[in-house]
């Protein structure tokens, strides 16, 4: 991350953040990715053995971003070699717990989705949306909720996806929860088409 991507919500580049890192770090990259570049990955191994921090690295070749990324069919064959499991036998052995509060991990919610989504002039059918909490990919913010809305049986490109801050989540969720009451009450009321709904309130 160069000086220019920094911001008030990401003021410093991760790789600054090195020295304080307290928990046994794993990376799986593929060789094809941009972001980070091999080149990137390299810089962030050589910064890790200068602090003296417990990490393992395994490359791809072939492999982009995301390569591990649930809907993709794009994991290399040598990823199911051992590489990988001996990788999560480091964090296991590692003291404290995966997935502990020292943990950097992603929060991920599948599920399937009917209906139709955009991209470009062009409507296509879903099949799952993912409903996820990671870093932001393309926003200039620090956490995100991810929205993707996808078809798994298209090419990758078949999405739709946004980045909200976690506030602006809550206020979608809460106009979600009053536009799905009044719709059920449609429903029910007007074309008589099953019961009273219950109202429920966003927290």
């Amino acid at each position: 991350m160069g000086k220019e991507e920094l911001n008030a919500k990401t003021p410093t580049a991760p790789i600054d953040m090195t020295k304080d890192l307290s928990c046994p770090l794993l990376g799986l990259f593929g060789n094809d990715d941009r972001a980070p570049s091999p080149e990137q990955v390299n810089q962030h191994e050589a910064e890790l053995k200068k602090h003296g921090k417990n990490h393992e690295f395994h490359r791809y070749d072939g492999a982009g971003h995301g390569f591990f990324y649930w809907h993709r069919p794009l994991v290399p064959a040598r990823a199911g070699h051992g590489r990988l499991g001996q990788g999560i036998r480091l964090l296991r052995q590692a003291s404290g717990e995966v997935g502990g509060a020292d943990m950097c991990t992603s929060i991920i919610e599948v599920v399937s989705a009917e209906g139709m989504a955009k991209r470009g002039d062009e409507w296509f059918a879903l099949s799952h949306a993912v409903v996820a909490y990671d870093h932001a990919r393309h926003a200039h913010l620090g956490d995100v909720i991810t929205l993707d809305f996808i078809n798994g049986a298209l090419d990758p490109g078949a999405r739709a996806g946004v980045e909200l801050t976690l506030e602006t989540a809550k206020e979608l969720r809460a106009a979600l929860d009053r536009a799905i009451v009044a719709a059920e009450f449609e429903e029910a009321e007007v074309r008589g088409k099953g019961a009273v709904p219950i109202i429920v309130r966003a927290a």
